[in-house]
């Protein structure tokens, strides 16, 4: 117990320790709805310019509404994603609304900040609005965002061509010279595949795009990284000042989500991380566009004027103009009609792609196993309370439960006794077991029990007993399996199938870790698999679990942060970005408990082995079923029937109820059974202390091996 504490506290040590430090939230003044806030901050980040304004037509839409807006700076040298909270203040300052929007700031630069309300928006009229405040959170980690960069190497002649085609599929092209500042470099440029973007109505737009046929002409490394393909482009033992570079890649971002237009929608300036002295770009769209249509925009959907272009039929062509800074994403879009683009294919990776469908795959084949290997139950009547087939108790046992158990071996004993081999003598303070004769039958089991019961004496005592029986089961086991030989119990196919199950479950597990990590944090997957895996096993193994105990809490505790650590430390950011992610791990989760739940009902009998188990089980039913006139017809035919079933009863947990049924019976005492005086409840009480003592024995000498 003590180790098992011990390795929980080394777990929670080392999977609690928070990756990402977060600056604390800001909140500003409360300001009457009149003034502005002329500014606050929250870590490096500026908010300014701060202004509260009512229309009664916003928008030219004949509604009511008010703005809320405001610029963001970022002192940072890289990138931010912000949080920022507006809350409305009554006259009693109670909180009638609150918005939530996030707002990305390029590193050392700013951005606007605007929320909108529309008066069929809210629950409450402008009136009542007499103060207001911003709370600003960065969710971005700030012990990052202030490590210093340094600059190796700036770009220019920066030229995007992009042909879009009918099925929503962009095929691009990068051409730029990279100058260095040193002579040894690696260059890196960065490629979306979260298609993120911002309507001009203010709705945020998060599509997952499918980034292919990759074509660089040099040598390059991928790696993926919260939502961003980045290439390293070149190696460290090359030497150049200058370098011009190709990058050619298909975009696709699937069908389009515009309910009544379609658009497209492209960032020229993608998540490039070093200095860029301008870009051109030429853009092929696959058919005819309303020109008014077309807008420049920021990350955060704000149209930006540092652009001159020109539309020539299909073709958009022209320049942003100035130095873009890293991180700053500039976008085209375009507003199109609806069904502009046709045929659209699926933007789902091979990785969500197998993560859904091989698990699926893997349910139906366990289904079809189990279907073929599962155990038919055929319904056996039994009518008598002695078993048809020649066995011992110990058979039946073994039968029964499928492998040697002490407590069966222990039920032999009464069976020899019925036989006429062994006495038992009792009196008040102990007893003994008498060997009465040497054992004459073909049975090996039988034969072993009493060679190595009576090993050393031919009369043993409760003391005798707890120093001997030190190599009784295993004697027994080997001579029982040896007669049961021919007579298979388990069948090894079916013991294959439940490994493959287990695999099936393996599989499932990496392939949720995998799919999700491969996309957001490469670089811990095989730490995620091997946690996600053991946390798997031992909770599997603690539901399947028959025993009830202490050990089995902690490691279903230990089995869940093993699982969920992972999720909550480097997962967390795929589930709130796609709900597809979130679907389809909770989706694997279900379908490998439910393989597991198969595997553990799927019967590893062979024929021989379910038919003799759909016998015995008709056999212990009838014991405790049968009537009494059954049993005093039983009786008057051999008044020892009682204590030659009572073996049995024994080995298959249905003692107390069994002599239950004689209670109130006249009876004999059996002739193997030598006391003073002969009560039924006294007879039972010190067959099971001797049964028992069996039991402990076996049990306690093994355990000293």
């Amino acid at each position: 117990m003590k180790k098992v504490l011990q390795f929980i506290t080394l777990l929670i040590c080392i999977f609690v320790i928070p990756l990402v430090v977060n600056a604390e939230p800001v909140e500003s003044e409360l300001t009457k709805k009149t003034e502005g806030i002329s500014q606050f901050e929250v870590g490096k980040l500026q908010i300014t310019n701060v202004s509260y304004t009512s229309y009664s037509n916003m928008y030219s839409t004949g509604k009511a509404g008010v703005t809320v807006s405001g610029i963001v700076k970022n002192e940072y040298v890289r990138n931010v994603e912000v949080e920022v909270t507006l809350t409305l203040y009554d006259k009693n300052k109670d909180v009638l609304a609150k918005r939530i929007a996030l707002v990305n700031v390029n590193a050392k630069d700013k951005t606007n900040y605007r929320e909108k309300i529309f008066i069929d928006e809210i629950s409450f009229s402008f009136d009542s609005v007499k103060y207001y405040s911003l709370t600003t959170n960065i969710l971005s980690d700030v012990e990052i965002l202030d490590e210093g960069q340094k600059d190796n190497y700036y770009l220019e002649n920066y030229k995007v061509t992009v042909n879009v085609r009918e099925n929503n599929v962009y095929e691009v092209k990068e051409s730029f010279d990279a100058v260095f500042s040193s002579n040894i470099e690696v260059l890196t440029k960065g490629i979306p595949y979260r298609h993120r973007y911002v309507r001009e109505d203010g709705t945020k737009v998060n599509k997952r795009a499918i980034i292919s046929d990759i074509v660089i002409d040099d040598y390059y490394k991928l790696k993926t990284e919260k939502g961003i393909r980045y290439i390293n482009v070149g190696k460290l033992d090359k030497t150049t000042n200058k370098k011009s570079y190709l990058f050619n890649y298909k975009y696709n971002v699937g069908e389009d989500t515009l309910k009544k237009n379609d658009e497209f929608v492209f960032y020229i300036s993608n998540n490039i991380t070093v200095k860029t002295d301008g870009i051109t770009f030429r853009i092929v769209m696959p058919k005819n566009f309303d020109k008014k249509n077309i807008k420049f925009i920021d990350s955060n959907g704000i149209e930006i004027d540092n652009v001159t272009y020109n539309v020539n039929g299909r073709v958009i062509s022209g320049t942003i103009n100035g130095v873009i800074n890293p991180g700053v994403n500039y976008a085209i879009s375009v507003l199109l009609e609806d069904g502009y683009f046709t045929n659209c294919s699926s933007n789902i990776s091979k990785y969500t792609l197998g993560s859904l469908l091989i698990p699926i795959l893997f349910l139906i084949i366990s289904i079809i196993i189990w279907v073929v290997y599962k155990n038919s139950k055929k319904k056996v009547v039994h009518n008598s309370i002695h078993f048809n087939e020649k066995l011992n108790s110990l058979e039946i046992g073994y039968l029964y439960n499928g492998k040697v158990k002490d407590n069966d071996i222990a039920s032999l004993l009464f069976c020899l006794a019925n036989k006429g081999y062994i006495d038992i003598e009792v009196n008040k303070k102990s007893y003994k077991i008498i060997k009465k004769k040497e054992y004459d039958e073909n049975d090996r089991v039988e034969k072993a029990f009493m060679k190595e019961l009576f090993f050393a004496k031919d009369i043993i005592t409760k003391k005798d007993l707890m120093e001997s029986l030190t190599d009784m089961k295993d004697a027994i086991s080997i001579k029982l399996e040896k007669s049961k030989k021919e007579k298979r119990l388990f069948a090894r196919k079916v013991l294959n199938n439940k490994l493959l199950f287990w695999i099936f479950v393996g599989i499932i597990i990496v392939l949720n870790t995998v799919n999700i990590l491969i996309e957001y944090q490469p670089g811990v997957i095989m730490f995620n698999c091997i946690a996600s895996v053991v946390g798997y096993i031992l909770l599997l193994n603690s539901i399947l679990s028959k025993n009830k105990s202490i050990e089995k809490v902690l490691f279903s505790l230990v089995a869940l942060i093993l699982i969920v650590s992972p999720i909550v430390l480097t997962s967390y950011g795929a589930f709130l970005e796609s709900t597809l992610y979130l679907v389809i791990y909770i989706m694997g989760i279900i379908i490998a408990l439910l393989i597991a739940c198969i595997a553990s009902t799927l019967s590893d009998r062979t024929r021989y082995g379910n038919k003799m188990l759909n016998k015995i089980n008709a056999y212990k039913t009838y014991l405790l079923t049968c009537k009494n006139a059954v049993i005093e017809k039983e009786l008057r035919e051999n008044k020892n029937s009682i204590y030659e079933v009572l073996p049995y009863a024994l080995v298959l947990g249905v003692a107390d109820r069994w002599i239950d049924k004689y209670r109130e019976k006249e009876l004999e005492k059996p002739e193997w059974y030598v006391s003073e005086e002969f009560k039924l409840s006294e007879f039972y009480t010190d067959i099971m202390n001797i049964y028992s003592d069996i039991f402990i024995a076996l049990k306690n000498n093994r355990s000293n091996e």
